[in-house]
């Protein structure tokens, strides 16, 4: 190929560009293969490649369309946002911009082209002056001089090669030194005097690593008799990789030719004349260096082969249990390789693998983390809620998940996995670093799906409609491929219990394949709410057909390390609350009268399932089959739950404005986006992505190009490069959406969590309000409250928690659009819908407040099956949080004086007086203090914690206004206080009434 580009010429008449926006592209295209010193496709090429190709489908967005407006694969802008940018975010936005790797030893790429020997013909070895009867010749030297075998001389071949010799230079170094090399002992090898042979101080350099990679076995067998030594370059390191491990050896996965080599020959060539004949001939320096997607694989594959091992239940160390073993004295663990960070620098000092040195801590790192913590988890679950909360306070104490380590964290590095790995270079792709981010895209499917298997319609969201997981043959394939797993376990088998069977059987129309009952499949596959176990077989079946399905989706079959990435996402789902959030079903029974009816029905295996379906739990405890405390029943509907789950309670750093339930931006208000929003938009991005590549190939393949003609590889080049531009959009997204505060996990879990446990154990337990606590009755002065006992009980007990739950812990989106479960009683259908996180945790009677009450347009309320809208917007702005904290608090207050006002509650009963005192004593808490330093007295409660409207909501709450079955409100309460006053003699009702009749009564029967 010529070293200078020039325009490609034609027969065919040159189109004409039709728009100014076709030919600033095709310019772009132009420079493109410029730049990279190749010829330049015609307009002829390029036109049919943009009116084909590169036409927007109809997935494709106008924003979306704008931003992959780019062939050169780069984008103008590397990131657009949907806003204005403040002052403080152009400088950042800059700062990133410009943050490219640089053009130092550190950060550029191996001299020279890669050369593939494994594609190269006989016509390629004789440009270099190796044609065939000299090529066979030299061999054939090699082989008798240096008493090698076929396969060593084809190594040594190439080698020399690289090295810059023609066949006829090899076959006449090796006849002058016949002598000399004959004289060496063989006992000795062949590796040393060869190097020596060929190498000299003018044109021709034979490095360590090559005499290595050409006599492998040699080598190898020489390291096998000694101790060893660190190794001291990057060559050094990968060497002894390619033949230790599982696949490691003369036959492995790592050596020359396979898929995964751990060398490539890299280098440049120049042209020259020998005997008035041209030749090419490669530069000085030309030799192997180390693929670094390779070293990676290494790596993954030998904690895939320890993963396979030890299970779920053993703890595994990867740092020093990955290790390179030549023999028992010379072995290097993980550990120590990543701590000679010397040894990531290439033998010629001409590049270094930096990324590479910190992907080999944060892989290991990022696996262990969620393999220990889902241990720790698994255990402290099964010994019960308070076991679980202290080890899970411990396990997100330093925020292993969410903290910022190496300018990243472990969210991102998950979310931006590479399947085959490139080290970032300053003088590649303008010095960004680019992943396929394939693996990425596999864990956030895979926790999307197992956080969403116990709801169908999310699923097939999820994993596509049109995927093999909805079927039948789908499934067996699964079941095979466990099967499979197992024939390698002496006595290993699957099985499925009877009950499995017939729900896999309901599930399925046998004859077409389809899902026939929907809500049957889901109850097959959602082991979430059956187990806190892992390992049984329907679980690992579930499992295995979602990977099967994301394995299709992203290409991965056969990728080194996807199964490591599976046990990822199932422990980041179960250590994120996906586990618990499923655990949604229904127990039936039969009333008196033998009708049919249903209640909840939480297995509560996964323990923060009794703070995520808090209600759902404390109504299966007051029916037939319950048997634990449950609580005051009047406050089963009120709180469904006291917590949210990890997923929707942890919010990133990327803020978005708020809109109304018409669209329009509510001025001043801003909220985060939830760990699963960025999940989902996230995932949704990649697909996108993935579908339009994957439209653009099938739209190339239907043309029937020749693909070694020039139009084929310019249109093939051109969606590789927009490909690129995708990958740099979705790293732009995740680095920007996927931050989180240093502190974001512990503050969800000291925070919110631990308030919402306390305030469960208190709701679950009936821990009301213990009226003889503060109260008392004088016969002088009636009844009388302790008000600071009371009130220090209001605030600690309850308004505390209240605080702490939902105020104090200000991330999580009240507004924000979620799945959520449902159950009815009648039917006993249940499952999840659209709905709103407030609709999560609280029912409606919570949040029926004028204040929080939707209005349309004009400013009239809007009303929906003859109730007030609930405009979650209003609940979760600071002032609604304010009023959400007092709710709770009046909603347990109001239940616990209602309870005691039962005769059938099994409450101790009080005098009407104690109530209405005990309401009175909510007036006296402050809300806002008039403070003067310089008077007297200088403190002045000018407002109330609660307001009149407040006091209204509570009462018609918490006073019983029935009357004989007759439900009369406050009047009601009133006229049953009247009328047990007329028989209170000693006035305990507080109304003197029975007091003052009887003292009447008296002085008129005295006389006789």
């Amino acid at each position: 190929m010529s070293e200078t580009a020039t325009e490609t010429t034609t027969t065919e008449p040159i189109l004409i560009l039709k728009s100014e926006e076709d030919q600033r592209r095709y310019e772009e295209w132009k420079n493109y293969y410029r730049r990279r010193g190749e010829s330049v496709p015609s307009q002829k090429i390029f036109s049919d490649i943009a009116r084909e190709i590169f036409a927007p489908t109809d997935t494709t967005t106008a924003s979306e369309a704008q931003r992959l407006d780019v062939v050169t694969g780069r984008s103008t802008v590397d990131y657009t946002i949907d806003r204005p940018l403040s002052p403080i975010e152009k400088d950042i936005w800059l700062i990133n911009r410009d943050s490219v790797l640089k053009a130092t030893d550190a950060y550029t790429s191996p001299p020279g082209k890669a050369v593939d020997f494994g594609e190269w013909k006989d016509p390629q070895w004789a440009e270099y002056g190796w044609v065939e009867a000299d090529k066979n010749r030299a061999e054939g030297v090699l082989m008798r001089v240096f008493h090698m075998d076929k396969p060593t001389a084809e190594r040594a071949s190439e080698a020399l090669l690289l090295a810059g010799y023609t066949a006829k230079e090899v076959i006449d170094r090796t006849e002058s030194n016949r002598d000399t090399i004959s004289r060496a002992d063989p006992r000795s090898g062949y590796m040393g005097i060869f190097q020596n042979v060929f190498s000299d101080d003018d044109q021709h350099t034979v490095h360590d690593s090559t005499v290595k990679i050409v006599f492998g076995q040699e080598a190898f067998e020489s390291q096998k008799q000694g101790y060893g030594g660190d190794p001291q370059t990057m060559e050094d390191l990968a060497w002894r990789l390619a033949w230790t491990g599982a696949k490691g050896g003369s036959k492995g996965q790592w050596m020359p030719g396979k898929k995964h080599a751990m060398f490539e020959a890299r280098g440049d060539s120049h042209e020259e004349e020998i005997n008035g004949k041209k030749i090419r001939r490669f530069n000085k320096g030309t030799k192997y260096y180390v693929n670094e997607n390779s070293f990676l694989h290494w790596f993954r594959d030998e904690l895939d082969v320890l993963w396979d091992i030890w299970g779920p239940n053993t703890p595994i160390q990867p740092m020093t249990q990955v290790q390179s073993r030549i023999s028992n004295l010379n072995l290097i663990r993980l550990q120590e390789m990543v701590e000679k960070v010397e040894a990531f620098k290439s033998e010629d000092g001409k590049t270094q693998y930096l990324q590479l040195w910190l992907k080999l801590q944060l892989e290991p790192g990022t696996f262990q983390a969620l393999y220990d913590n889902d241990i720790i988890y698994r255990q402290s679950a099964a010994a019960g809620l308070d076991e679980w909360f202290k080890q899970y306070e411990q396990t997100t104490l330093m925020n292993p998940l969410t903290k910022l380590g190496f300018r990243t964290n472990i969210i991102q590095q998950l979310l931006i996995g590479s399947n085959e790995y490139k080290e970032g270079r300053a003088d590649v792709d303008n010095g960004k670093y680019l992943s396929d981010n394939k693996l990425g895209g596999a864990f956030s499917e895979m926790v999307l799906a197992f956080y969403n298997l116990g709801d169908f319609d999310e699923l097939q969201k999820v994993l596509g409609d049109d995927s093999a997981f909805f079927t039948r043959d789908g499934w067996l394939e699964a079941i095979k491929g466990v099967a499979s797993a197992q024939a390698k376990r002496p006595g290993g088998a699957i099985k499925l219990a009877p009950d499995e069977k017939k729900a896999f059987d309901e599930a399925f129309d046998e004859g077409t394949g389809k899902i026939k009952d929907k809500k049957k499949f889901i109850k097959f596959i959602n082991t979430l709410n059956t187990s806190n176990l892992p390992g049984s077989h329907l679980e690992l079946i579930v499992t295995r057909a979602i990977s099967d399905s994301v394995e299709k989706r992203f290409q991965l079959q056969d990728a080194t390390g996807f199964s490591l990435i599976v046990a990822e996402a199932w422990f980041f789902n179960r250590f994120m609350g996906g586990n618990a959030r499923n655990d949604v079903q229904v127990a039936h029974y039969k009333d008196k009268n033998g009708r049919d009816f249903y209640t909840p029905n939480p297995s509560v295996h996964d323990k923060p399932s009794e703070l995520f379906n808090m209600g759902a739990n404390r109504e299966k405890y007051a029916s037939k089959g319950g048997g634990k405390p449950y609580g005051n029943v009047q406050t089963i509907a009120d709180f469904k739950a006291s917590a949210i789950d990890p997923m929707v309670g942890i919010a990133t750093m990327e803020d978005v404005p708020v809109y109304d339930a018409f669209g329009k931006v509510v001025k001043g208000e801003k909220i985060q986006k939830s760990l699963l929003w960025v999940l989902t938009e996230a995932h949704d991005l990649q697909v996108r992505q993935q579908r339009r590549i994957q439209t653009m190939m099938e739209q190339l393949d239907a043309r029937g190009l020749d693909k070694n003609s020039a139009a084929y590889k310019a249109a093939k080049e051109q969606i590789e490069a927009e490909e690129k531009v995708h990958s740099r959009i979705y790293q732009h997204y995740v680095a920007d959406n996927a931050a989180f505060h240093d502190n974001a996990h512990r503050e969800y879990t000291q925070v919110h969590l631990k308030a919402a446990k306390e305030f469960t154990e208190r709701i679950t337990k009936g821990e009301g309000l213990d009226f003889n606590d503060f109260t008392h009755f004088d016969a002088w002065g009636g009844v009388t409250i302790k008000r600071e006992v009371l009130t220090q009980k209001f605030q600690k007990k309850l308004l505390g928690l209240g605080r702490d739950m939902v105020k104090k812990y200000k991330w999580m989106n009240f507004n924000e659009d979620v799945r959520i479960p449902y159950y009815n009683r009648e039917t006993g259908e249940y499952g999840f819908r659209d709905g709103k996180l407030g609709e999560r945790m609280f029912g409606y009677d919570l949040l029926n407040r004028k204040e929080f009450w939707m209005v349309d347009e004009k400013g009239k309320y809007i009303k929906e099956n003859g109730v007030h809208v609930i405009d979650f917007n209003k609940v979760n702005n600071s002032a609604g949080r304010i009023l959400l904290m007092k709710q709770i608090f009046m909603k347990e207050v109001a239940a616990d004086i209602y309870s005691h006002q039962l005769l059938n509650s099994g409450d101790q009963r009080f005098p009407h007086v104690f109530y209405l005192n005990m309401l009175e004593v909510l007036k006296t808490m402050a809300g806002k203090l008039d403070i003067n330093e310089f008077a007297k007295h200088g403190i002045h409660v000018s407002e109330g914690f609660f307001t009149k409207d407040d006091f209204k909501w509570l009462k018609t709450r918490a006073l019983n206004g029935n009357v004989l079955g007759i439900p009369m409100g406050s009047s009601g309460f009133y006229l049953k206080w009247m009328l047990t006053s007329l028989f209170d003699k000693n006035d305990k009702e507080g109304l003197h009434v029975g007091r003052a009749l009887g003292i009447f009564v008296k002085a008129i029967t005295s006389g006789y």
